[in-house]
């Protein structure tokens, strides 16, 4: 009898002793896994700033992340931080960038993160891909608040500002937008605004972006600003351009 519970508690001590050891296992290897399972690339710039790249989601971008957007961030957000400077101001020194599997649109930026839709960046890995992230950038950089008891920046000046960097410093000049003067108006925003803003910085001030991003920063924008700095309206300099186009 004595011999059996002997051999009924060494069964009951391997068993649990064994299933103990087995579970300390999967718990040790899992956590391995899952950090592997992590996908995520860090480019440091000039020992100043730090951008993360997390494919974790969408693992099959991360060759194109390597190979293509990472030298374009590393070369264009020092450009960037140079383009729109202001007293007092220092641009983010960390941004992460996230590719998400399942998200519609585009990209958005807040604050210093970039979420940006796989589905779209596998479409477009030949076309606008680079450039969108190139945009995201200067909402980075542009760091504006909403604060209280200052001017409220208008949309189509901040969505301007970033198209204008794009579609004008960064991307090719074949690629840059056409207008269409009978449909469009300076303040629809994005490109549209972007080619207006580029036609007033060549012909009336070459500062321009400078001194309408310091005055969106510190929350100082008002229309009267134009008129200041340019000696003509915004409506008055859009008739100008829009004369350019029809000639």
């Amino acid at each position: 009898m004595r011999r059996n519970c002997l051999m009924r508690f060494f069964l009951i001590w391997m068993l649990t002793g064994s299933a103990l050891f087995t579970l300390r296992a999967q718990e040790a290897t899992t956590v391995p896994q899952a950090q592997q399972l992590e996908r995520i690339d860090t480019l440091e710039i000039d020992d100043r700033y730090t951008i993360h790249f997390d494919t974790t989601e969408t693992p099959d971008l991360r060759p194109w992340v390597r190979k293509e957007l990472m030298p374009v961030c590393g070369q264009w957000y020092p450009k960037i931080i140079e383009m729109l400077p202001s007293e007092g101001f220092n641009a983010p020194t960390e941004v992460k960038v996230t590719f998400k599997a399942d998200m519609d649109g585009v990209a958005y930026a807040s604050g210093t993160q970039i979420t940006a839709a796989g589905p779209w960046y596998r479409r477009q890995l030949q076309g606008e891909a680079l450039g969108s992230i190139v945009h995201e950038l200067v909402h980075v950089v542009q760091q504006y608040r909403n604060r209280r008891g200052r001017q409220r920046n208008p949309s189509w000046m901040v969505e301007g500002v970033a198209d204008y960097i794009r579609w004008f410093l960064y991307e090719p000049a074949k690629n840059r937008p056409r207008v269409d003067p009978k449909r469009s108006n300076y303040d629809d925003s994005y490109r549209t605004t972007a080619a207006f803003l580029d036609y007033a910085v060549r012909q009336h001030d070459p500062e321009l972006i400078r001194k309408f991003n310091a005055a969106m920063r510190e929350g100082t924008y008002t229309p009267d600003l134009w008129d200041r700095w340019t000696g003509h309206s915004a409506k008055a300099i859009w008739s100008e351009y829009v004369e350019t186009l029809q000639n």
